[in-house]
Formats: C-alpha cells, structure tokens, sequence
C-alpha cells in the first residue's frame, strides 16, 4: 500500500475506535464520522461537546463523571484502535488533540498531575480491552468510512449493533 492509502485506513480505524467506543459506552452518540481531511484533521467524529457553560467545580455530579469518564474513553479509543488495525501509532495532529483533551477531562476528576497520569493509564486499559472485545465492530465501521468517506449517526448505528439497513435506530 502506499503512504496515502496507509494514512486513510489508520484514520479510518481511529476514527472507528471513537466511534464504537462511545457507541457501546452508552452516553454518546456520535452524529457523524468522516475520514474526508479537513485543515489540519484527517477525519472526525461529531458528536456531543461539553459545552462552553460546564462548570466542573459545580456541575460534577455523579452522572457527569460517568459521562467525562465516557468522554475520555472515547477520546483514547482512536488512538488505540489505530495502534491495533496498523501495528502502529501515528502522532498526527488529531491524535495529539485527542489526547490533550483526555488530560483536561481527567483533570476535572483528579486532584495532581500523578493522579491525572494514573487514572488516564487505568482508563487507556480498560479502553485496550474494550477495542479487542469489539474490534470486529471497529472493523465493520472503519472499512464502510473507507468505502464511503462520511457515515452519518444512525448509519453508524445500524453497523455497530448490526441493525438492518432500514428501519428505527433505538439504542
């Protein structure tokens, strides 16, 4: 394969690992993964933000913090599942903001840099377990955004939990 051909499928890996990740996490449904580049992303995941009003210093009740742990699981997920589908990890500009977006969420949750470190390396192990327990998921989404660039949520959906192509989409 060449370099381009190499670069599309990793993003389309990472991109699946977001995708499922949140997906079977529960909290998240994203609206719509694409592997088309845009300014400096290969790809992306639409899905739910925080929003500029969240207040952790307020609003981290219990179900928040489920939801920021989801968030960061998520956040991992592309890194991991691209590591996975290629053998290795490519430091792209995406990856890089993934990741930094992870140590801002775990912080909210965590008292010092040691604590943010070690809850991040718990959570990046659950997340390891949970792309090998649904890589064949992974795999499904990532060769349909390798076959049709931009896939839309309920799309997603329907791949992931192996709905028929028409229909509702409930989970």
């Amino acid at each position: 394969m060449n370099n381009v051909t190499n670069r599309l499928r990793a993003t389309a890996y990472h991109e699946a690992g977001h995708v499922v990740v949140a997906l079977w996490g529960g909290d998240q449904k994203p609206r719509k993964a694409t592997i088309v580049p845009l300014g400096d992303t290969l790809g992306s995941v639409a899905q739910q933000s925080w929003g500029r009003h969240f207040r952790p210093d307020v609003d981290l009740t219990p179900r928040r913090e489920h939801q920021l742990q989801a968030s960061i699981d998520t956040l991992l997920a592309g890194v991991i599942a691209e590591r996975r589908g290629t053998g290795k990890r490519h430091n792209w500009t995406g990856a890089t903001s993934d990741f930094h977006e992870a140590v801002r969420l775990a912080s909210y949750m965590n008292g010092s840099n040691r604590q943010v470190a070690l809850y991040l390396a718990w959570r990046e192990q659950r997340v390891r377990d949970d792309v090998e327990h649904h890589w064949p998921d992974i795999e499904r989404v990532a060769e349909a955004l390798l076959a049709r660039g931009t896939i839309d949520g309920a799309e997603l959906r329907r791949i992931v939990f192996g709905l028929p192509p028409s229909g509702p989409v409930k989970r």
